[in-house]
């Protein structure tokens, strides 16, 4: 229904059909009421009679339908929240910051603080380039977060829950020494499975250029709030069940991926107390159980499957990711399968809550450009 705003007078308009003009008696905003799938249709010309003989035709852009809205609006409370939670516990815990930390703080919440009050939605023809800046913006704020709270959880915890692992992955026949020989045995499997374990600082990008592109808005919101969920639970089962990684349990010997050898001592100090300054720019990723690179590989595979062009090449990638996680990022497979799951259960909640948002309602302000009908 295409109906002015005040009720007054109205005109039906058939949305499937892109029927191109409604008529009304002057220039006043209108309001279009859709459901939330509508809220991403391609943009309409659209426009009625300013005065007998003249059309006015404008070109509106479709704002975020009120189910991103919400999961906008969750996303940035909810990353405020982590962000006050982690510094508070920093602090309590003698962590501090290196003086580069401190800057790009002050200049990610600036950052932040625009994103909030420019309000992407409203912003005419450049709010799906924001909001995916924006987008972009929340999951290495994330990321960052995730993994300062995956520090303060290994620095307060104790023991290791290596055995209790080990004994899991006996239980369903798997031997990691033998992945890990087989693995290194061929130099080629290794070199690609370590590339696609690296691939994870790439995926980000092309997730969201690509739900960019579609204007997939609403899907980029789902996926950064299944993002944040999922470390959230990550780091949570991490302060209960901290792990050193099949590297050290197996002792794998000297030739390690790189990433092995910086999060084995980045684990020891964190326990011995040595390490107390934090250079945002430098974390490595030290969680064991559950694998949040098998949650990354299961998500991107979910974010970027309604650009069906990408489905194959970034699904293999992302498969040979979740492989990957045990020979090259030292995960046992039960670290892997509780990833996944994670994966899963945040996927169906961000689609609970997007489902429970109201219709899109999209307002139209018409900036007149009369064009004189013609015979």
């Amino acid at each position: 229904m295409l109906q002015r705003k005040g009720g007054a007078n109205s005109a039906e308009s058939d949305l499937a059909s892109d029927l191109p003009y409604a008529a009304a008696s002057t220039r006043e905003p209108l309001m279009l009421n859709l459901p939330s799938e509508a809220a991403s249709a391609p943009d309409i010309d659209a426009g009625f009679p300013a005065k007998e003989g003249s059309l006015t035709k404008f070109r509106y852009h479709p704002a975020m339908s009120s189910g991103s809205e919400k999961l906008r609006h969750l996303l940035w409370c909810g990353t405020a929240g982590a962000a006050a939670i982690a510094f508070l516990m920093c602090y309590l815990s003698g962590l501090s910051l290196t003086r580069g930390s401190h800057t790009l703080v002050v200049a990610v919440a600036l950052l932040a603080v625009g994103c909030v009050v420019v309000v992407p939605s409203r912003t005419g023809t450049n709010a799906r380039s924001l909001l995916a800046l924006e987008g972009l913006l929340l999951f290495m704020v994330m990321s960052t977060l995730g993994a300062v709270l995956s520090y303060l959880a290994m620095r307060h915890s104790s023991g290791y829950a290596d055995t209790l692992l080990h004994r899991w992955d006996q239980s369903m026949g798997f031997s990691w020494p033998s992945v890990w020989s087989e693995v290194h045995r061929h130099g080629w499997l290794f070199s690609v499975l370590d590339s696609a374990y690296s691939a994870c600082f790439v995926m980000p990008f092309i997730l969201f250029a690509a739900l960019w592109r579609t204007n997939e808005i609403e899907r980029l919101h789902r996926f950064l709030l299944a993002y944040g969920l999922a470390l959230v639970a990550t780091v949570a089962i991490f302060f209960f069940l901290p792990a050193r990684a099949a590297f050290a349990f197996y002792q794998a010997g000297a030739q390690l991926p790189e990433n092995a050898q910086h999060y084995g001592g980045i684990i020891s100090s964190l326990r011995d107390g040595s390490l107390t300054v934090l250079d945002l720019q430098d974390l490595g990723g030290i969680i064991t159980f559950p694998s949040f690179h098998a949650a990354m590989a299961i998500l991107f595979i979910w974010g970027v499957w309604p650009v069906r062009l990408l489905r194959v090449p970034i699904g293999s990638i992302n498969a040979l990711m979740w492989i990957a996680a045990v020979p090259i990022g030292g995960h046992y497979i039960v670290d892997v399968l509780a990833g996944s799951a994670i994966a899963g259960a945040t996927i169906l909640t961000s689609g609970y809550l997007a489902c429970r948002a109201p219709a899109a309602r999209l307002t139209i302000s018409a900036e007149a450009v009369l064009e004189e009908q013609t015979a």
